[in-house]
């Protein structure tokens, strides 16, 4: 697992949806919604608004500027990247993602590299937390500032979410690249949006 910084002045994430959703301070989504209709935060209506963003949107301009600016010179071999960012949403007093697992356990594969890219503080029990190595089950918080992200192997450890009793409501992205040389069409679909894995579909070309 590895920590990055990046100038959050060069891409405004946070900013760009807070314009988006019409809030001052993402870390507030919870105050306007009423109830949570389920123990989880998968399908919000801040989901669907994110989901809906026109491919030209400012976000995703920024987001395909970040993968080439910061993340290619991380690698030295041609890269495929999730086209869309998962978008996140862990309300107060609620769990971002049901259940410690693993994504190769929900048909991704196991040769990805994971990316977490918080928008709002991550911190405690609002923020992933992940084993470090595979089958220790020594679970720890994946701590980071808006300005920070990880670089980990979120297809082989186990990771999950806590009740979070923060606050605090913790905004995120996070996305997959994996190795052109890795890449076999699998027939299979990502369990959130239901995309297949394949090149033009869930994956990009990343040309380094």
């Amino acid at each position: 697992m590895n920590k990055f910084t990046y100038d959050t002045s060069s891409y405004k994430f946070a900013e760009i949806l807070e314009s988006v959703f019409f809030v001052k301070d993402l870390s507030t989504l919870h105050e306007n919604l009423e109830t949570f209709n389920v123990d989880t935060d998968q399908s919000s209506k801040y989901h669907s608004v994110f989901y809906e963003l026109a491919e030209g949107h400012e976000f995703f301009i920024n987001f395909k500027r970040f993968i080439q600016d910061e993340i290619r010179p991380l690698f030295d071999e041609e890269m495929l990247f999730q086209k869309k960012p998962t978008f996140r949403v862990h309300m107060k007093e609620n769990i971002a993602v049901g259940g410690y697992h693993r994504d190769r356990d929900y048909n991704h594969s196991e040769d990805e590299i994971n990316f977490y890219l918080p928008l709002t503080e991550a911190f405690d029990s609002n923020t992933i937390w992940v084993e470090s190595e595979e089958d220790e089950g020594d679970f720890s918080p994946m701590e980071a500032s808006y300005g920070e992200y990880y670089m980990w192997d979120g297809a082989n450890l186990k990771h999950g979410n806590k009740k979070n009793t923060t606050g605090k409501t913790r905004v995120s992205v996070d996305f997959r690249v994996l190795p052109k040389s890795k890449y076999k069409p699998s027939g299979k679909k990502s369990i959130t949006q239901g995309v297949a894995f394949e090149i033009g579909k869930y994956y990009d070309e990343l040309v380094v």
